[in-house]
């Protein structure tokens, strides 16, 4: 979470006292203790996204390997397995950062980073996966098929 400071400059102007354009800005990190935590993972044939949130919804971090490394995944190579590796490495750096142990991951969409993704997840030390759920739509008919051509 970033946290910002600003220092305003007081300006004194016919009597009065005003505010003009902040003169410095601070940013710093406030360590933030979440027992338990939502990761979403949105794996499609061209990217797989990985977003940490708290139990209520807000959003914490947002990655995906084109943020990671611009050079090394660019184009198709985003989709891969490799890339989804790294990643989930940087998700879980992320996570220990803010001291998450227990998550809950929640999965969607197909594509070829999708299993390596969970395995990596599932498989981390520091991380304790409670709750594995697939997201993932369904077929259910579809629209409605044009009508038949006639004799």
């Amino acid at each position: 979470m970033c946290i910002r400071i600003f220092l305003l400059h007081q300006v004194q102007k016919g009597g009065r006292i005003t505010t003009s354009q902040p003169v410095h800005l601070m940013l710093f990190k406030w360590g933030e203790t979440a027992s338990g935590s939502l990761q979403d993972l949105r794996s499609t044939f061209n990217n797989i996204i990985f977003t940490l949130t708290k139990e209520n919804g807000d959003k914490l971090v947002q990655v995906s390997p084109r943020s990671i490394n611009q050079k090394e995944f660019g184009g198709t190579r985003k989709s891969t397995s490799y890339a989804a590796e790294k990643a989930a490495g940087v998700i879980l750096a992320q996570a220990d950062e803010y001291g998450i142990v227990r998550a809950k991951l929640k999965v969607r969409g197909v594509g070829p980073g999708r299993d390596a993704a969970v395995r990596k997840l599932c498989q981390a030390e520091k991380l304790q996966v409670e709750e594995l759920t697939d997201m993932t739509g369904l077929k259910h008919g579809g629209c409605r098929p044009k009508k038949r051509p006639r004799k």
